[in-house]
């Protein structure tokens, strides 16, 4: 009751839970349907490259969170889950293992 109380009172914890549900639903979709759909395509080493690099691009958060606190907090969120976005619609292609990196490095911008 408490919970659905503070969602009544605060629009802004109901945009927060909101995201927070989409955002945390779709990296749990990348992590595990990301994977099956890259071994039944037969391309697991493009699967662990994209990883690498989503991890590489997690390293640049220092440089992002400092770049999205100048410019907008706000607006580097928005901006953040738009990248992250089209990162995670580029890994459909598993064909390429370039693109499969460059897959990982956006939605590893876009997430940091």
């Amino acid at each position: 009751m408490k919970l659905l109380n503070t969602l009544k009172n605060f629009p802004s914890a109901q945009k927060f839970l909101w995201f927070s549900l989409f955002f945390y639903f779709s990296m749990y979709l990348s992590k595990t349907i990301h994977a099956l759909w890259f071994e039944e395509n037969h391309a697991l080493t493009s699967f662990g490259f994209s990883y690498t690099m989503m991890a590489v691009a997690g390293i640049l958060s220092f440089f992002t969170g400092k770049l999205g606190d100048k410019i907008s907090p706000h607006f580097a969120l928005r901006l953040g889950v738009i990248v992250y976005a089209v990162g995670l619609a580029l890994r459909v292609f598993t064909f390429s293992f370039w693109i499969a990196g460059l897959s990982g490095f956006i939605a590893g911008l876009g997430a940091s």
